[in-house]
């Protein structure tokens, strides 16, 4: 099992109060006879910012559970802290997938466009295309930003009429920020849908021209095909012309002639006037 969480701001104290460890044991269980074999629980916390000085921060530090005398306390639990700002690491100095990872993580956010380093790897492209925000053009990344902005105005407005006390707020502003989320999710589906036609299209107009490509191709083909029987057709005439005017040449009759290459008369006068 694994418990990966994002909290920004906080320190690892304040993480643990937030989360129940004993959820994932709990969830282990089985009714009826059971032998109450557990299995490991890793719990991974990404961080955003130094929970510890910056000059001593580490990328990592993994944590286990021990008693007074410094002994694990229970094998089957392990916990890591990634603080993500201690990675420094710029794109053209990633060597291995874990740094590719810490790097795509501590970015993610502000990618603006798919990084060289991932275009072709499928698992990455795959996370940036549901973040979306990456794959929007400049004309539907402003969109974007206007409809988000606009869920956050409304969301904030609603969050601080709670924090005064005007609770009759949710009756006012739910529905607008129903509507907010609705609208966009509306420009985000038909953009979504614009942009498959116009891949649709795309791969149409290739499949188009390669079949123009195998028509013009084959057409080339029948030609040459074509050329290479004329020529040899004119070849074996020649070779035929030649060896009858070394036979008349001979003393041979054009009768005789004629019937050796069983044609006609007339057809031997016109091989020899070509």
């Amino acid at each position: 099992m694994a418990n990966v969480i994002w909290y920004p701001g906080i320190s690892p104290i304040q993480i643990l109060s937030h989360v129940n460890l004993t959820f994932p044991i709990q969830s282990q269980s089985v009714r009826g006879s059971w032998n109450f074999k557990l299995s490991p629980i890793y719990y991974l916390s990404l961080l955003d910012f130094y929970y510890e000085p910056e000059h001593t921060a580490l990328l990592e530090r993994e944590v286990q559970l021990k008693d007074q005398q410094n002994e694990v306390f229970y094998q089957k639990l392990f916990l890591k802290y990634v603080q993500l700002p201690v990675f420094q690491k710029a794109e053209t100095e990633l060597t291995d997938r874990k740094e590719q990872w810490l790097y795509y993580l501590k970015h993610l956010e502000e990618m603006e466009q798919i990084p060289q380093i991932f275009k072709s790897d499928k698992i990455f492209i795959k996370g940036l295309k549901i973040a979306e925000i990456a794959a929007l053009s400049e004309p539907e990344f402003q969109t974007y930003q206007i409809s988000r902005m606009q869920y956050l105005e409304i969301r904030g407005v609603v969050e601080t009429a709670y924090d005064e006390g005007i609770l009759d707020a949710e009756k006012k502003y739910i529905p607008l920020l129903t509507e907010a989320q609705e609208i966009a999710e509306e420009e985000r589906r038909q953009k979504e849908e614009e942009r498959r036609q116009k891949e649709e299209e795309r791969r149409q107009k290739e499949e188009n021209q390669k079949i123009a490509e195998e028509e013009r191709r084959q057409k080339e083909e029948t030609q040459k095909i074509a050329e290479e029987e004329r020529r040899q057709k004119e070849l074996l005439f020649q070779k035929q012309r030649k060896l009858i005017l070394k036979m008349l040449s001979e003393g041979e009759s054009k009768a005789n002639v004629a019937a050796f290459f069983e044609i006609s008369e007339a057809e031997l006068a016109e091989i020899i006037k070509e």
